[in-house]
């Protein structure tokens, strides 16, 4: 990775500029995510208050600092297996798809958040992503390209969803 020289004594990388950032600032979302980011599956970051967190922890961490941090419910998403769930500070327990519904609901330009949500639905099954208005799978499949026409998963999964005779209409 780039490295960045302070002084003549002293070069850090981006992991380490994280972790000065929570030294510094024990609230500030974006270290604790994007040290999370760059850690590996396995990887475990070592905190200057000895706290040794994994990615999971670390945007359990982010989202304690700002509870509005769309990309920390999608990476926390990523990183629960089906049917497992997550506790975050205040004692509430998402399962990864609440993570995902939260995530949308913070930022609705999640694209890739619309089709992993899409995947985990059963056939004919609905969620609420925007606060009262029901989706199913094809329908979040749609919103995906409505901010991304690039996601060639998104096609996919839509045609997918299809029978051979039906058509879909994608936003303009």
């Amino acid at each position: 990775g780039e490295t960045v020289q302070l002084d003549e004594e002293r070069v850090v990388g981006r992991k380490q500029l994280y972790k000065e950032a929570i030294r510094c600032d024990p609230d500030h979302a974006g270290a604790y995510y994007g040290l999370g980011s760059l850690l590996l599956a396995d990887e475990k970051a070592e905190l200057g208050d000895g706290r040794v967190l994994g990615r999971k922890q670390l945007f359990v961490e982010a989202l304690r600092c700002n509870y509005r941090y769309g990309d920390a419910y999608y990476s926390l998403a990523c990183e629960l297996a089906d049917g497992e769930a997550v506790r975050l500070h205040g004692g509430r327990e998402l399962s990864k798809v609440r993570l995902l519904v939260e995530a949308l609901r913070c930022n609705q330009k999640l694209s890739m958040a619309y089709i992993d949500l899409g995947k985990l639905l059963e056939d004919g099954e609905t969620v609420d992503v925007h606060v009262g208005r029901m989706v199913d799978k094809t329908q979040l499949l749609v919103e995906a390209l409505r901010w991304n026409r690039d996601l060639g998963e998104a096609y996919y999964q839509l045609a997918s969803q299809l029978e051979s005779d039906e058509t879909v209409r994608l936003h303009d």
